[in-house]
């Protein structure tokens, strides 16, 4: 006797063995999502790339930034005006019925470019006891005479800034009353790149001068 058959055999009968196929349209849906992933994936890697590009092509201005400022600085400094003393001379002359002496300070620029606003003052001393107040420090009093000049590059120049009577300095040679001689000043001036203020300093002791102090024709020398 045979068996009925049911609709659920017949339902197993013709699904057993096959793989159930997914409906088209979310087939559709995953592929899509897939390549979606792809893409970011990609884009994230590039983005990546390009921030790391960013960040070298940063280090390499500020490199070259440096070097520029470190170049130019280099040049500024290579030709900025540089006031040094070269010498100190010492020339006698007639005013009226007196002899002075005229102390004249040789000022040097070496640098490649000229000073700016430049002042200078020029102080001696002669005197029987130790050394004046003001002397290792270089300071002029600030009443004394500011003799503004200009140097230009490599140059140098030759103005008096202190004259003194003559005297004193004949005195001096002979040691009557002045043991002691001393020179002193200071140059104050600006470079052509900054407004930051420059100050050059001097201070001399003498120890013999060579030559008449009363006499305007002669050539004073002094150690």
């Amino acid at each position: 006797m045979m068996r009925p058959i049911r609709a659920r055999d017949i339902h197993k009968t013709a699904t057993h063995g096959e793989t159930p196929r997914q409906p088209e349209g979310k087939s559709d849906h995953r592929d899509n999502e897939r390549e979606l992933v792809r893409w970011t994936r990609s884009v994230a890697r590039l983005t990546r790339g390009l921030v790391v590009v960013g960040v070298v092509t940063v280090g390499v201005l500020i490199v070259h930034a440096y070097i520029f400022h470190k170049t130019d600085e280099t040049a500024r400094i290579s030709n900025r005006a540089s006031v040094f003393l070269r010498d100190v001379s010492l020339s006698p002359f007639k005013s009226g019925d007196d002899m002075r002496v005229a102390v004249i300070p040789l000022w040097e620029n070496g640098g490649n470019t000229s000073t700016k606003d430049m002042t200078f003052r020029v102080h001696i001393a002669l005197t029987g006891q130790p050394t004046p107040e003001g002397f290792s420090r270089c300071d002029v009093d600030p009443g004394s005479k500011t003799v503004s000049t200009f140097l230009g590059p490599k140059a140098v120049g030759n103005i008096s800034a202190f004259t003194h009577e003559a005297e004193p300095i004949r005195d001096f040679q002979m040691r009557k009353g002045y043991a002691k001689f001393y020179i002193w000043g200071r140059a104050n001036y600006f470079d052509q790149f900054s407004d930051v203020p420059r100050i050059t300093r001097f201070c001399l002791e003498v120890f013999h001068v060579a030559g008449d102090p009363k006499d305007a024709s002669s050539n004073l020398k002094f150690t």
